[in-house]
């Protein structure tokens, strides 16, 4: 209506007995009630909320222990499919392919849009979004991100990175008030002897501005810090100095080299921690969002872990895939699951993550892919153990098809069924087998198809 109401002067020259305001009641009320086209509705959930985790189950809670470090255990037994944590990203951008069609803000698919009034690469899905968006930080992004886009500065598989540095730096910016503001907190938390993530007043919310500085970051002396990479940077001062009124004056010398320094490292943080993924990666289909997840440096690294994560627009969810006792450690996996990758090739994502080789327990074992494990039928079971197994793993055959079939519908209503079954196998097979395996794998792949069909609807 605000739109049609903006061209209503155009309209009226060439139709000045129109009008709108009418005709608009009239076509409303002649609308029948909308189609349900979101038939297989899909939205995660967690019961009960931890009291000091933001986002987080009363399931889990965070210790610290020597040497600042943080893990989540479990505090009281976790089940198959059980959500563990939901909440959004820290910060996180769509790619260019989505961008027409995806929330700049809250990354909500939208169809009704709202552009932004000064650059044309971007749009919210309300008025309110592109309000908050525009005083937190698209002010100072906005013909920065407008101006790389179209002279194609970058190689595609950087943008993401370049985009979401720059995102991250100009909400960084208003939210300490300038340049040197941040400069100096970004000095006061690297001079601090306790790294650890912090709490304020009692409550753990990994996604603020002081726990995102204390995320590893490529130092000066990696290889990611080439000198295609300080060409980018130069580029990125410049436009942020000729485009945008954050110094409230003339650029000086002193102040390109603060800048610089400041997107070096939000860039090398970014580069570090981003999370890229597709609605599915099974189909190739191109990058959806990158995003960036602290919450994945308090679990423990696993290549055989007991928690995954999906995106359930706009949030992101950490789901159990296995039954998890209480007290245990809980467990993700940075570099792959050591059923579908060898251990060289684990170690071969580490290296380019510049982190130590991985020392679980998996690893270590060097266990062997799927298809080479052992089956429960080689454990010494009894018979009506093994039996009772047959009948689950029976069934483990129906969810794949529907999996395959894309049966959202009917996932929907089994999921809780599938969750049922895999803790009883669980309950009987604790050493890694075939079909333990099938059956996270399964739960994995169960869920990232309701949240993709819920997107792409």
């Amino acid at each position: 209506m605000a739109s049609a109401m903006q061209w209503l002067p155009n309209l009226k020259k060439n139709n000045p007995n129109y009008n709108i305001k009418d005709e608009y009641s009239k076509m409303m009320n002649q609308l029948e009630k909308p189609r349900d086209t979101n038939t297989a509705k899909f939205k995660p959930t967690i019961k009960n909320k931890s009291s000091t985790i933001v986002g987080g189950s009363d399931a889990i809670k965070l210790i610290k222990s020597n040497g600042n470090n943080h893990y989540i255990v479990a505090t009281r037994d976790i089940k198959s499919g059980e959500f563990i944590y939901i909440n959004k990203p820290f910060e996180m951008i769509t790619s260019v392919g989505k961008c027409y069609t995806t929330c700049w803000h809250c990354y909500r698919q939208t169809w009704s849009s709202v552009a932004c009034d000064k650059c044309s690469c971007i749009i919210f899905c309300s008025q309110k979004c592109k309000d908050i968006a525009w005083n937190e930080y698209h002010d100072l992004e906005c013909l920065i991100l407008s101006l790389f886009l179209k002279l194609d500065l970058m190689d595609d598989e950087d943008k993401p990175l370049y985009h979401l540095t720059i995102k991250i730096l100009s909400k960084a910016l208003k939210a300490t008030g300038g340049i040197a503001e941040l400069k100096k907190k970004i000095n006061d938390i690297d001079s601090m002897k306790d790294t650890s993530m912090i709490y304020t007043d009692d409550i753990f919310d990994v996604n603020t501005l002081d726990n995102f500085y204390r995320l590893d970051y490529y130092k000066p002396t990696s290889d990611e810090c080439s000198f295609e990479r300080a060409i980018d940077i130069s580029a990125i001062v410049e436009t942020f100095s000729k485009m945008t009124n954050i110094f409230g004056r003339k650029l000086r010398p002193v102040d390109s080299v603060i800048l610089g320094g400041l997107i070096f490292r939000h860039l090398m943080i970014v580069e570090r921690n981003v999370m890229r993924y597709t609605d599915d990666v099974s189909k190739n289909l191109s990058l959806t969002f990158a995003a960036i997840m602290p919450i994945r440096e308090m679990f423990v690294k696993n290549c055989d872990p007991h928690v995954n994560w999906c995106n359930c627009e706009p949030n992101d969810t950490f789901l159990a895939q296995r039954p998890i006792k209480k007290g245990e450690k809980i467990s993700i996996s940075l570099v792959g699951r050591y059923q579908k990758d060898t251990l060289s090739e684990r170690q071969m994502r580490l290296e380019a993550l510049d982190l130590k080789p991985c020392k679980c327990s998996t690893c270590v074992q060097n266990l062997p892919l799927l298809e080479n494990l052992p089956s429960y039928k080689s454990l010494k079971l009894s018979k009506q153990v093994q039996q009772e197994l047959d009948c689950i793993v029976l069934k483990l055959g129906d969810y794949f098809g529907l999996i395959v079939e894309e049966n959202t519908e009917k996932l929907l209503k089994r999921k809780d069924t599938f969750a049922e079954i895999t803790d009883k196998f669980y309950q009987h097979v604790t050493v890694p087998c075939q079909e333990a395996s099938f059956f996270s794998l399964m739960l994995e792949k169960l869920y990232h198809q309701l949240a993709n069909q819920r997107r792409i609807i």
